[in-house]
């Protein structure tokens, strides 16, 4: 029985969870990429609603080190700790890729997420669509990408560097755990298109 988000398995550390818990308390968020919930649970602990988003299809490709998984196991196990931790009514689940879904959650939720969490596909075609769910975040809200710091996915830093360096004077780095790379936006910023094909 999963009593705590920490007992739900997933690829987010226990501190990455809670600093997540911390930005989220009494905020509007959205979730792209959840795998088995950890990162869901943590957020959806604190946050007022949760957005999570996840096609339950895994990725586009597999690195040389990653195996393939069972992902009805993973959805399944998903479900299990929305539901064995109570949380399952504070969030809306959107079973689909999320540059499928970017148009239409954009206009009901443009410029209202005190969090965007990022953790889907983890190379540039998908990662140049991901990059747009900036302009749903408001002003003195949070994105944060999962994945940033390290070199098993590269494709992550240069597609967060090239959108948020040159609006370093809206967005603030912020201090976060593990490697997660996070972003409060300041002030109001142009929206965002999606970034071109490599």
């Amino acid at each position: 029985m999963l009593k705590h988000p920490k007992d739900v398995p997933g690829l987010i550390s226990s501190d990455e969870g809670r600093w997540l818990s911390d930005i989220a308390r009494g905020e509007i968020a959205l979730e792209i990429g959840a795998f088995r919930g950890r990162s869901t649970a943590f957020i959806a602990s604190t946050a007022t609603f949760l957005v999570s988003c996840d096609s339950f299809q895994g990725q586009r490709q597999l690195r040389d080190d990653q195996a393939p998984v069972d992902f009805y196991e993973i959805e399944a196990d998903y479900w299990h700790a929305l539901e064995s931790l109570g949380l399952a009514s504070k969030v809306a689940v959107i079973k689909a890729r999320s540059n499928d879904v970017y148009k239409s959650l954009a206009g009901p939720l443009h410029a209202r997420l005190g969090l965007a969490f990022i953790d889907g596909g983890h190379y540039w075609d998908d990662l140049r669509f991901d990059i747009q769910y900036i302009n749903l975040v408001r002003k003195g809200g949070v994105i944060a990408f999962h994945d940033y710091h390290g070199t098993r996915f590269p494709d992550i830093k240069k597609a967060v560097d090239a959108v948020c360096k040159p609006l370093s004077d809206a967005l603030l780095p912020l201090a976060c755990p593990g490697t997660i790379a996070a972003f409060r936006k300041e002030r109001s910023i142009p929206d965002v298109s999606e970034l071109p094909p490599e």
